[in-house]
């Protein structure tokens, strides 16, 4: 894999486990680079995506998400709608979306939890419905339909690469260039 960058190391993968990177000018091989950190992130990533299952329960997790994800909107929209003024006004928007700093116990708590809601509703907002957009394709057509537009068909994903060995690498330099070139037009 060739980064962005002048300087930026050329990784090499094998595999989803091992990859090293190497200078992408003296060649010098500069080792697998922050395994901990990668490993760190993949087990997020597979907890946020799929719950941290694997195989066929992956689907299984991936629909629980989703609908925590659904359920959490939810909560803020009802949020929402329980704790904004009937009658919308400067002093009545004050109340609940300044946090007062001079409560004690359960008022404080109670004036915190409003103001705090109020102004992170948004943001989540935005970010839950951006999730619900990548996981339910009705939510995307959805999106699409109120914009007037057509969900564009999926397009393929990524080729896999061949598998690494000795006889799936370039033979020669020249053949190296040419397959760097093709991948990265712009790489000298």
């Amino acid at each position: 894999m060739i980064r962005p960058g002048a300087d930026s190391p050329v990784v090499f993968q094998f595999g989803r486990e091992k990859s090293i990177f190497v200078h992408p000018y003296t060649g010098e091989i500069l080792g697998p680079g922050a395994v901990r950190t990668r490993n760190f992130f993949k087990q997020v990533t597979s907890f946020h995506r799929w719950l941290a299952l694997s195989g066929k329960a992956k689907e299984v997790g991936q629909s629980i998400n989703s609908a925590a994800a659904c359920a959490f909107l939810f909560l803020i929209f009802s949020g929402l709608i329980i704790w904004i003024p009937k009658r919308i006004t400067r002093r009545g928007l004050a109340a609940i979306s300044r946090p007062r700093l001079n409560l004690q116990g359960r008022a404080r708590d109670w004036n915190w939890h409003n103001a705090l809601g109020i102004w992170s509703a948004l943001p989540l907002i935005f970010i839950v419905s951006t999730g619900l957009l990548i996981a339910y394709p009705w939510a995307r057509q959805l999106l699409y339909q109120a914009f007037g537009e057509t969900l564009p068909t999926q397009q393929g994903g990524k080729k896999n690469p061949p598998p690494v060995g000795p006889e799936n690498l370039p033979s020669g330099l020249d053949a190296a260039i040419a397959a760097v070139t093709f991948a990265k037009p712009n790489w000298q």
